[in-house]
């Protein structure tokens, strides 16, 4: 993404002043509305809306405004997404054009609808890179400490719940136990940001996540999510600063420490107070207990739906018809989001959406090895936890994973147009070495 070549001889190229706080208010209105999630009758079938769509719709609308008069520039990643798109399109053309040769299990509306849908999930990253990119150190801050404030609430709420009845899942405001998992971890990684932010050990942004951390990790066990529970592992050691680890005690070890007790602390007392909650957990290791054999037998039908149609799929979210029709199983999705792209999409849409993870991740990495950009790592734990979920579900729509995809792009342009001399007046300019988003290296 070139940004500074972009915004070359473009003095209007720039966002727009936030004029009276409001993208400030956007930005904690968005952060506070989306956990509300709903599922509704829509588009040929269920749809999960969030509180935040509204707001997400109206950013966008604005964005595109200001994008066809040539104020603003798209943020990368959208190439991506629009070929990912392209190849769901193409995989349903072939047997609608022979549609009285087409498939028994064939149908172009879901795969349709599953599109539109797509592109409603990647509005989500379009509209944090507009409220972010003029000034990415107060936005992610602003984001955090709304998202982890209103977490935290959730999870009070729901770890009294859990108690008082031990062996029920909590899903939160989501209705879903899975995603409210996938909720509680990044607002576990936005705390640390928050965390790295504080100026002092005894500053606000240096307290909140040492009490708020052990609430939202007892939280995550008390969904009962094992996908939830086996991600935010997965991803924890890329919050890690291993290099401050090495450099030996910092200022705020004795915090670190402390966090860290009322963790182990809190999980423990939950554990023992929720036999049934563990008794799940556990079943991961043995690979047996609910709904793991069907899973299985679900991977084995999406393998099975790659070998017989492998460049293209057997099309978009065939996949429930698919299995209904061929092997009589109920309409379901795989459960897995790489074994289903790849049955329903192939290997060309493997490939797409390969190429959107590894440029993703590669502008990720980048940023974190450079010295003013070291919390970029953690953003890289959210879309990790995001992404080994997507081993025992669907995150094609998650908008955690679009979230942290429209942080990195926020990033990536004030980078980039720092570096290329940008005299974008919404950029602050860092001094000398300063860390030029707030995060300390």
């Amino acid at each position: 993404m070139n940004v500074a070549a972009a915004t070359a001889g473009r003095p209007d190229a720039r966002p727009m002043p936030d004029r009276f706080g409001m993208r400030d208010a956007l930005i904690v209105a968005l952060a506070l509305a989306y956990p509300f999630h709903y599922y509704v009758e829509g588009l040929g079938g269920i749809v999960n809306v969030s509180a935040g769509d509204i707001l997400v719709a109206a950013t966008v609308a604005a964005f595109c405004a200001n994008l066809l008069v040539g104020r603003w520039t798209a943020p990368c990643y959208l190439t991506q997404v629009a070929v990912f798109a392209l190849v769901a399109l193409v995989s349903l053309v072939p047997p609608w054009l022979q549609f009285s040769a087409s498939p028994a299990f064939f149908d172009p509306v879901p795969g349709l609808a599953e599109i539109v849908k797509l592109f409603g999930s990647a509005a989500w990253m379009v509209a944090v890179y507009v409220l972010l990119r003029p000034d990415p150190r107060r936005g992610i801050q602003l984001f955090a400490a709304s998202s982890v404030l209103v977490a935290a609430v959730f999870s009070v709420i729901s770890i009294d719940i859990a108690l008082q009845h031990p062996g029920v899942r909590q899903a939160g405001p989501f209705e879903n136990e899975n995603q409210y998992a996938n909720y509680l971890a990044l607002s576990v990684f936005l705390a640390l940001i928050l965390f790295r932010r504080g100026d002092s050990p005894e500053s606000s942004a240096s307290l909140l996540p040492r009490l708020v951390v052990p609430l939202l990790l007892v939280a995550i066990l008390a969904t009962g999510s094992r996908g939830g529970v086996l991600s935010f592992a997965a991803a924890l050691p890329f919050a890690v600063d291993w290099r401050a680890l090495a450099r030996g005690v910092g200022r705020h070890t004795l915090g670190v420490v402390a966090a860290a007790g009322l963790c182990i602390g809190g999980l423990t007392a939950f554990w023992q107070a929720n036999p049934l909650i563990a008794q799940r957990l556990t079943t991961v290791a043995s690979g047996q207990g609910p709904n793991i054999q069907s899973r299985e037998y679900l991977s084995q039908m999406g393998f099975d739906a790659l070998f017989s149609s492998p460049i293209i799929g057997i099309g978009y979210h065939q996949f429930p018809q698919y299995a209904e029709t061929l092997y009589g199983w109920k309409s379901q999705v795989v459960h897995d989001t790489y074994i289903e792209t790849g049955a329903e999409l192939g290997i060309a849409g493997m490939l797409a959406y390969g190429w959107l993870l590894v440029s993703v991740f590669r502008d990720a990495v980048r940023f974190s090895r450079d010295p003013e950009f070291g919390a970029a790592r953690l953003i890289i734990a959210i879309m990790v936890a995001t992404l080994v979920q997507g081993l025992f579900d669907d995150i094609e729509h998650d908008r955690s994973l679009w979230i942290s995809f429209g942080m990195l792009a926020a990033i990536g342009y004030a980078l980039e147009a720092r570096r290329g001399g940008s005299t974008d007046p919404s950029l602050p300019v860092p001094a000398g070495r300063a860390d030029a988003l707030g995060f300390r290296p």
